[in-house]
């Protein structure tokens, strides 16, 4: 099978630096389907060093494919598409894909305008290790996925259905990741580590730039305090941030999970 590459290439004006926490769950399907991937993590690299990092370890590497994540906004596709022309240049034997909320809001401009071969719409926990068994098999048929030659011809935003357990996925495996280099950031400025505690939300205003999927869904209580106490154990940390805008949506979590620290001390 072919190497797979997860690449997060962050937008060097970005202001906040914060773990990959999608790239960490989508590497968590990787490793739990047993595929042979690397992370390539640039956020260390000093950001006038980045394209040329990243150049020379792709000048080592052939007939390999790439996944990116793409949000909305802070040149996160000027950025990805940098990086993307780099692989493209080096080989067109290589497969780029793209998943994301922009991907997912507008499938057809970016496969129409962009270096992906592929896009990946809603989560891609599910949909990105299919389509990976299903190009080993020489198809591209997965629901929810487009390629350059099977563009939706309908507009906007495609209806796709949220994966149901989340406590599968989670938490993020960390340990692709220089996660010591986060550890030490967020240390060194007594920042709370992040928890994806919750996804999505009931609404679904077309103008919001993270809908990946109709409607809102939760990790359980048990599995958000089993990521706390591994992150309390590893690196001693003790201050941590719901990253979901929306978790206190679910009550019955909300109310558990309190109930469990209590009983965890």
């Amino acid at each position: 099978m072919r190497k797979i590459y997860l690449v997060y290439a962050p937008n060097p004006v970005m202001g906040r630096m914060s773990f990959p926490m999608s790239l960490g769950f989508l590497a968590k399907a990787l490793h739990l389907g047993g595929f042979d991937f690397e992370v390539i993590d640039l956020l260390p690299v000093k950001p006038d060093k980045r394209i040329e990092t990243f150049k020379e370890k792709v000048s080592g590497i052939d007939n390999a494919i790439f996944g990116f994540g793409l949000i909305m906004g802070n040149n996160t596709l000027k950025t990805c598409e940098k990086y993307a022309g780099v692989i493209k240049e080096h080989s067109e034997n290589h497969t780029v894909i793209y998943g994301g909320p922009l991907p997912t809001a507008v499938p057809q401009m970016i496969l129409e305008n962009c270096h992906c071969d592929y896009v990946v719409c809603g989560e891609g926990e599910k949909r990105l290790p299919a389509l990976l068994l299903a190009l080993e098999k020489g198809s591209d048929t997965v629901e929810g996925v487009y390629s350059k030659g099977n563009i939706p011809h309908e507009l906007g935003r495609p209806v796709i259905q949220k994966i149901k357990d989340l406590d599968y996925y989670s938490p993020p495996y960390y340990d692709a990741f220089d996660f010591d280099f986060y550890i030490d950031f967020y240390k060194e400025n007594d920042m709370a580590l992040d928890i994806m505690a919750s996804r999505g939300c009931w609404a679904q205003c077309d103008f919001c730039f993270k809908s990946i999927g109709r409607g809102f869904h939760s990790r359980s209580a048990e599995s958000i305090l089993d990521e706390i106490e591994y992150l309390h154990e590893r690196c001693l940390a003790n201050k941590f941030m719901m990253r979901g805008e929306n978790f206190l949506m679910n009550k019955k979590v909300v109310s558990d999970l309190i109930k469990g620290r209590e009983k965890r001390g």
